[in-house]
Parts: C-alpha cells; structure tokens; sequence
C-alpha cells in the first residue's frame, strides 16, 4: 500500500510539471510590481534664454520608484509588456534647507510610462531565471513649490530612449515569482510647461542633453498560464 501510494504522488508531481510545461509553451499572461531605488545623473537641457545646463541631481537627489507591469510571455523565453511607474523624488539638501526656511512646500516625483522586452535565460529551472531586457518609454519629471498664495510648478517631458535591464526570479510553488532587478535608461527631455495655478507656458528645450536613472530594487509577478 505504501508503495502504491508513493508511486501515485510520483506519477502526480510528474503530470503537475508536465501542465506547467505546456502552459509555458503555450504562452501567459503576467501581472507584476515592482519596487526600487533609484539615482539620476546626467543634464536637463536648456529651453531658450538658459546660461547653463544643470545637472537633474539638482532637482533630485535620488527617488522612490513604485510600478506596475503587465505582459504576456511567449514559449517561456520571450515576455513583452507594459509599464506604468511613479517615483517619489528626494530633493537635494540645498533645495530642501531653503525650502525650510521659507516655509515652503516642495516636492518632486518622475512618471514613466514605457514597453518593455525580456529574454529569459533558463525559464525551466527551478530554482534561479535570469533575464535580460531592453525599454523604452516617455518620462514626465515634475516638480512644485507650494506658497500661500498658490503653486507654482514646472513639468519637464520627453523619451526615454532606451533602458537596459538586468534580473533575475526565484520561483516559488505557487505561479510567482520574485527577485532583483537593476536598469541604466537614457532620456532627453523635449519640452518644460510652468504654471503659475492661471497660466501654463510650454517652451521646446532647444539645447537636449542627455539624462540618466540608474534604478534597482525587487520585482514580483504573478502568472497565469493560458
């Protein structure tokens, strides 16, 4: 009897593998979040009538990235999705003393909306599934200084033209996943909108330069095999 038992949970465990497998090559939808920290370097540009060209560590020391991902993988190997990300930005210290001191109200945050193209590496292993990816997207970086008499803020917009990724998931029992991820994206911004709570003014930047986040953090997902 209790070889017949344990024979039955072999032939069990071999048929659940074997249902995964196919619904691997058949193809799933994934739904994940993503966590991180995140640093920028690089210049904003300059929009007409600017002397200098500043660095984005200026209007940022460093952010918060929370997003969502939504995708379909293709025979295990290939995944291509979307993503939606809002980072909550750290003002540098010099920004936030004279911010203190004036008792102003100020802050800053970068939206991303972008696809992204994954290659896994070892989708059948159970254990660890390195990946490799590319992106690419449109960054909106926002910033907002609150006075008594109103807000004034100021939205600079433009491509991200590439973002190299790097990760990896540990699988777990169930359909999720979950592990590191780290990304190097390149953008420029193309246009800055001021308003002043009445008025928004829109101006080209007509000198770009070029912009960087290098972002890493944790990434989970969910999938559901089709």
């Amino acid at each position: 009897m209790t070889h017949r038992i344990g024979r039955t949970l072999i032939v069990l465990g071999v048929l659940a593998i074997g249902s995964s497998a196919a619904a691997e090559e058949r193809g799933a939808i994934e739904l994940g979040l993503h966590l991180g920290y995140m640093v920028p370097f690089g210049q904003d540009g300059r929009v007409q009538g600017d002397t200098t060209d500043e660095d984005l560590s200026q209007a940022a020391k460093d952010a918060i990235p929370i997003g969502l991902d939504a995708g379909f993988v293709v025979a295990s190997r290939l995944y291509l999705g979307l993503t939606v990300q809002y980072a909550f930005a750290f003002l540098p210290s010099n920004s936030r003393r004279a911010c203190d001191a004036l008792a102003l109200d100020c802050s800053a945050s970068d939206t991303r909306l972008g696809l992204n193209v994954q290659y896994r590496l070892a989708p059948e292993s159970t254990k660890f599934r390195p990946w490799v990816g590319l992106g690419f997207g449109y960054e909106w970086f926002h910033s907002s200084v609150a006075t008594g008499t109103g807000t004034l803020s100021a939205t600079a917009s433009g491509f991200e033209l590439v973002s190299l990724q790097l990760g990896g998931d540990f699988a777990t029992p169930a359909a999720l996943v979950i592990g590191p991820y780290a990304s190097l994206s390149f953008g420029r911004f193309r246009s800055v909108s001021n308003d002043n709570g009445t008025t928004t003014q829109t101006r080209d930047v007509t000198d770009q330069s070029f912009h960087e986040w290098l972002m890493f953090g944790i990434r989970g997902a969910y999938r559901i095999g089709l």
